[in-house]
């Protein structure tokens, strides 16, 4: 219910079951576990898979009409999530944003560099009294998972 409180979707039970189902699985098959932040971006990835689902009678009438309705299907929605999920995180890294060490490094690595750039903008960030890696983390989960 945290995830997206604003879609009728994501109140729903079978939408929270799958979501659980897709968080569950993802932490049983890798050592990394469940972090905070992950419901967040499988919720999206559900969303992706759920909304790019072909409507029931097809759209596409050609010889790959059934590849299209298998890689579509409302009822494949969670695997389909659970594997764009992994993809996300491992094949392009962004589970390294959820690594304590890297992730404050990194992120102080980025204010420093920004300090350089433009010190006034650090000193209103600074004056917030946000970690740097906090701040970040919003930003990017905004950047990636709000609409604009």
């Amino acid at each position: 219910s945290r995830c997206f409180p604003e879609s009728p979707r994501f109140r729903a039970p079978w939408a929270r079951e799958a979501l659980r189902t897709v968080l569950l699985v993802h932490a049983s098959r890798q050592q990394m576990g469940f972090k905070q932040g992950f419901h967040e971006l499988a919720a999206a990835m559900l969303w992706i898979c759920w909304d790019g689902c072909w409507p029931s009678g097809g759209v596409i009438e050609n010889e790959d009409a059934a590849i299209f309705a298998e890689l579509g299907s409302p009822e494949a929605a969670a695997a389909d999530a659970l594997l764009l999920l992994e993809a996300l995180l491992y094949r392009f890294h962004v589970a390294d944003m959820f690594m304590p060490q890297p992730l404050i490094f990194r992120c102080h690595y980025i204010f420093s560099r920004l300090r350089d750039i433009n010190s006034d903008l650090v000193q209103s960030i600074d004056s917030w009294g946000i970690a740097p890696h906090i701040l970040l983390l919003r930003w990017v989960r905004l950047l990636f998972l709000r609409e604009f």
